[in-house]
């Protein structure tokens, strides 16, 4: 085609003269005839291109059901498809009643996976029941319908609870029952849901009731040679709006079933009895949490009973404790020597001083601890540092918050850990320490995770000398006072560390308070790709600041 006169006028707004527009009409007529022709041809083209498409599918589709009958999915054995579906059951919680999640899912898929599915006992050894309240003005509902609707729920959902458990056979069996807040109006939900599972306690495994305690008062009353299989049991009274009606005890106070023969864990949230004069075999429990008390205004739990409880507690290989005090409780200068020989993992939160406790402590195969602690330790010696110098610097795993300590005590914390593979720093379950000896007028300074900090705790320590050689997870969730190039900068030395016996980081993550300064993730893909994993969670650009000038007005939903 050739130039047009008019080219330099084109995309302008230059309106054309009389003389012109019969000039450009005219220099139209050849290309507009040659677009006609072009998309004439377009459209034949177009017509064999669908037609070309069809016999495409037609025989994709062919080709891809033939295919199938000779798929090797097809032809593995009916157990090896089994073991397929076991590991799709949720590794960290037990299986829900849901046709989105196994094992139901896989009875959705086609007839054959349906009957594999149904005759796998493995596949239906673990159930999560919520017992629905009687009371819709629970969930905050207008529903009118509410009582009809949920009576038929609890009657569908006990019959397959029952069909649930028959088709899990005589295997070993994992059970969840929560209930939201232990009112019955009458209705029998609470009983029709245990009578489909107290039929099969002589298979219970794991056991995990919430709800208050008189919800369970069936359970409660069953014997040990009820439960001969139970290796774990979770009681978790944390929504016992009030306590035992009568001065009644809980029906746990007396249960037979902490004497099951098999029972080594146990996890008790928010008991309102004196743990210690339950009938539990405390010398049998491997793993033991007790929970729900450390941040309240009463504490079940003191100091005292703590140590007698731990000294029958030989066989402990994990421990996780919420221990309070009430008055006349923080002498604890005679307390007895405890021997935990095979304990490896610790997990404390404390609202007193536990440095004395501590000493009386040995655990000489203790490898992980997670400390929590409402008690300012800047002024006094921190009970995570008499803990930790208590370990022979074998400590591999330290999960802590910073903020209770001065930054000279957390330092010697650190440096009591050596050996230190994992460390996370994160904020502890109580928003703030509980208030200062020096009351609000002048508060210290307390240990923030700014960049100094960081540096000393990845790459550079004290004279140029790596404070955490083995240090090779990193985390630091919601007190990162560092920007992204600090954090930088910490990564690329620690990676390019040339001394022998100092170990790469395999794995960081960040949660910033934030919005992201700078992407950093480019400037580190050599190392993501050799295979360090890293995940940095910044504040949303919706988040408003201090500072922001829409401080004070409503968010808008809309765009």
């Amino acid at each position: 085609m050739e130039p047009s006169p008019f080219a330099a006028r084109c995309g302008t707004n230059y309106v054309a003269t009389d003389d012109e527009i019969l000039e450009i009409q005219s220099l139209l007529e050849e290309p507009t005839a040659k677009l006609a022709r072009l998309e004439s041809r377009i459209e034949v083209i177009n017509l064999l291109l669908k037609k070309l498409t069809q016999e495409h599918e037609t025989m994709s589709l062919y080709i891809q059901d033939h295919r199938a009958l000779i798929s090797p999915l097809r032809r593995l054995p009916p157990e090896v498809q089994q073991e397929i579906f076991i590991h799709c059951l949720p590794t960290d919680n037990y299986a829900v009643m849901a046709v989105s999640e196994a094992p139901m899912l896989l009875t959705h898929v086609c007839n054959s996976w349906r009957q594999l599915a149904l005759a796998t006992p493995r596949l239906w050894s673990s159930i999560h029941i919520p017992i629905p309240s009687d009371n819709p003005q629970f969930y905050c509902l207008d529903y009118p319908d509410y009582p009809s609707t949920a009576d038929e729920m609890v009657e569908k959902r006990s019959e397959a609870v029952q069909n649930w458990i028959e088709r899990s056979g005589v295997c070993p069996l994992d059970i969840s029952l929560n209930e939201w807040d232990g009112i019955s109006y009458g209705n029998g939900y609470r009983d029709r849901v245990v009578d489909s599972i107290i039929f099969s306690s002589a298979r219970w495994r794991k056991l995990s009731l919430t709800g208050p305690p008189i919800a369970m008062s069936r359970i409660a009353a069953l014997s040990a040679s009820d439960v001969p299989f139970l290796e774990s049991l979770r009681i978790n009274c944390s929504r016992s709006f009030a306590p035992t009606s009568g001065g009644l005890l809980s029906p746990w106070s007396n249960s037979d079933v902490f004497r099951a023969p098999r029972l080594c864990r146990l996890n008790l949230v928010r008991v309102q009895e004196d743990i210690a004069n339950f009938p539990i075999r405390w010398s049998q429990i491997t793993h033991l949490s007790l929970e729900g008390n450390s941040w309240g205004s009463v504490a079940f739990l003191t100091v005292p009973k703590l140590a007698k409880l731990l000294q029958s507690c030989g066989s402990l290989i994990s421990c996780r404790f919420e221990v309070g005090y009430t008055e006349g409780d923080l002498d604890s200068e005679n307390l007895p020597r405890i021997s935990l020989p095979f304990l490896e993992t610790l997990s404390i939160h404390e609202t007193v001083n536990l440095s004395t406790f501590f000493k009386r402590l040995d655990v000489p195969a203790l490898r992980g601890v997670e400390f929590h602690s409402n008690v300012w330790s800047v002024h006094e010696s921190a009970a995570l540092l008499t803990l930790l110098s208590r370990t022979n610097a074998c400590i591999q795993t330290l999960v802590t918050d910073t903020q209770p300590f001065s930054r000279e005590m957390f330092l010697e914390c650190i440096r009591c850990c050596p050996s230190l593979k994992s460390l996370t720093l994160k904020p502890s379950p109580a928003s703030m320490p509980s208030l200062p000896p020096w009351g609000l007028g002048s508060t210290p300074s307390t240990t923030r995770v700014d960049a100094g900090l960081l540096r000393l705790l990845t790459s550079s320590g004290e004279d140029d000398i790596c404070l955490l050689p083995r240090l090779e997870v990193f985390e630091c969730l919601g007190s990162a006072c560092f920007s992204d190039a600090d954090l930088l900068d910490c990564i690329q030395q620690r990676q390019s560390f040339s001394e022998r016996g100092v170990s790469k980081l395999k794995s960081i993550a960040v949660t910033f308070n934030r919005r992201r300064d700078v992407d950093i993730l480019p400037d580190i893909a050599s190392y993501t790709a050799a295979g360090m994993k890293i995940k940095l969670i910044y504040t949303p650009d919706s988040f408003r600041g201090p500072f922001s000038p829409y401080d004070g007005l409503t968010v808008s939903n809309t765009l």
